[in-house]
């Protein structure tokens, strides 16, 4: 199998993962849908101060990402949001699952794709405040959860390094988007051979406790940070509840 072949099994391993071995950052943010609608809709009304306490410091500097926490880069990311609303409008309604990135769609008096609206929207807010791929991304995710996988620099060499010229780019990320999608459909495949009816991300949710649930986005960016950035294998090769044969033997566990 292709090890980027993606399973339902997989996924899910991954998300308990996550929530056995990290604190879970990202969901006080996700669970904020206030301000994460106003980071959409009305970015010129959000706090400074939220942006600096919950966004820079309270998700993006959890992960090591140094983003400066100050007026001026809240100012920056917010004068950001705002010139691009309409760009976050427009793709605003859109799930990984179910995108058609070719789709034209109006912002403006602009007629564009979504593949190439998605674009603009990285190049601009990994530029919000110097050049920051791997907090953009992460700003995206918090922004529209449902569409844009989040990714840090491993992650985009491990799907890009050999497709795209420029990685680090707005075309970069919309083309890791594709990549992602694929790897969306491959797991609500299988997940329906296994279970029938239903979604990945719904089944995940309730199983592991999270309400609200979260978007299969999500859970593809998990399945990435545990098997690339982390490097472990999912399934483990063993696992306590395992009583497969191990080296010849009966496992007694």
């Amino acid at each position: 199998m292709n090890q980027d072949q993606v399973t339902f099994e997989k996924v899910a391993w991954a998300a308990f993962l996550v929530r056995m071995s990290e604190k879970d950052y990202y969901w006080r943010l996700y669970c904020n849908t206030e301000l994460r609608w106003a980071l959409v809709y009305n970015p010129i009304g959000v706090s400074r101060d939220d942006v600096r306490y919950d966004l820079i410091q309270g998700f993006l500097n959890k992960w090591r990402s140094r983003f400066p926490n100050s007026n001026e880069s809240a100012n920056a990311i917010l004068a950001t949001l705002q010139r691009i609303s309409p760009f976050l409008q427009a793709t605003d309604g859109f799930d990984i699952e179910t995108v058609d990135l070719d789709q034209t769609i109006h912002v403006g008096d602009r007629q564009l794709s979504i593949f190439q609206a998605i674009a603009e929207i990285f190049d601009a807010v990994v530029n919000c405040y110097g050049f920051r791929t791997t907090a953009g991304a992460k700003i995206m995710g918090i922004i529209n959860p449902r569409l844009f996988v989040m990714w840090d620099d491993n992650i985009a060499l491990h799907y890009l390094s050999k497709d795209v010229p420029s990685v680090f780019s707005g075309l970069g990320y919309s083309t890791f988007l594709r990549k992602m999608q694929n790897q969306a459909q491959q797991c609500i495949k299988d997940f329906e051979k296994r279970h029938g009816a239903g979604k990945p991300a719904s089944y995940l949710s309730e199983r592991l406790g999270l309400n609200p649930p979260l978007p299969l986005a999500k859970y593809l960016d998990e399945y990435n940070w545990i098997t690339i950035t982390r490097g472990l294998q999912v399934p483990p090769k063993w696992h306590p509840c395992d009583n497969k044969m191990v080296t010849g033997q009966q496992s007694t566990v």
